[in-house]
């Protein structure tokens, strides 16, 4: 209740004031629940056209997959159980290695992490990341 001031009155809320009624009358009840059957008796509108999710739903899967890549490796290198490739160090990157070290640049992974997963020097991880960001293509998503 508030006494004074320009807004005098008693607050109250809404659902609880249908309540009281409800209780008090039973025309109301009958009226309250004839109303709400109506309105859940309407059926939505045929002719709205539905949203085609399909290529939403393989940006999710995508994104998903490359997620769940993203934690087997967190929680194999905390584990301790991830194996290096064995490389030749002075062996030059493929595209292929190249693109990985990008893919795993842009999901957010450090240099060091980077280096763990690939096998490869952190010269050359280090060197991939910068021509790229110097070529514009970055490796960030």
């Amino acid at each position: 209740m508030v006494n004074g001031g320009n807004q005098q009155g008693v607050l109250v809320v809404k659902e609880l004031v249908y309540a009281y009624a409800m209780w008090v009358s039973a025309a109301f009840t009958m009226h309250v629940i004839r109303t709400f059957d109506a309105l859940v008796a309407v059926q939505p509108p045929t002719n709205v056209p539905l949203r085609d999710y399909t290529e939403l739903q393989a940006k999710h899967d995508s994104m998903q997959a490359e997620l769940l890549e993203l934690y087997r490796f967190k929680i194999a290198t905390l584990e301790g159980r991830l194996v290096k490739p064995q490389r030749n160090p002075n062996t030059p990157l493929t595209a292929d290695e190249k693109a990985e070290i990008l893919r795993l640049h842009g999901l957010g992974l450090s240099r060091g992490e980077i280096v763990e997963q690939t096998g490869r020097s952190d010269t050359s991880v280090y060197f991939v990341i910068r021509n790229a960001s110097a070529d514009g293509q970055g490796g960030a998503q």
